[in-house]
């Protein structure tokens, strides 16, 4: 019970990898949603796997990805159930638009405190402007 009422954090979610599959978190905004992001934030855990080396990237058919962050030797302070927020880098389509993407994913890309490619947090959140045109576009036109 202390678990879920408790200021304390627990290992909540965790994911294991290696060099060649390497750990990672997604999340899938749906069919008719896309997001551009501009900032985002990873909450820890208490397990004391902290995230060292890691990219934030987006994707709108969860095969290709485009790295939206990169975190090489980052020094964060990770406290246990610590929130913590970065920018992301814009990436422009070849017409000039922010692009926008319906999956996201957090991976590990090298070493984590601890045990190596092991990704361990309690949460994410993504921010930005939603982009609901596919939405717009699928709906029946009415006259």
């Amino acid at each position: 019970l202390d678990v879920l009422t408790g200021r304390s954090f627990v290992s909540c979610n965790q994911a294991s990898g290696d060099a060649r599959s390497p750990a990672w978190w997604a999340v899938d905004l749906g069919a008719t949603i896309r997001l551009q992001c501009n900032h985002y934030s990873l909450q820890s855990d208490g397990s004391g796997v902290k995230l060292i080396d890691w990219t934030l990237q987006g994707s709108n058919d969860g095969a290709a990805w485009d790295e939206l962050r990169v975190h090489e030797n980052d020094t964060t302070s990770w406290r246990n159930g610590a929130i913590i927020s970065w920018p992301v880098s814009e990436k422009l389509l070849d017409n000039g638009n922010p692009a926008s993407y319906r999956y996201f994913r957090v991976i590990v890309t090298g070493n984590t405190a601890l045990q190596a490619h092991k990704l361990a947090l309690c949460g994410i959140e993504l921010y930005g402007y939603l982009d609901d045109s596919l939405q717009r576009v699928s709906a029946p036109a009415t006259l």
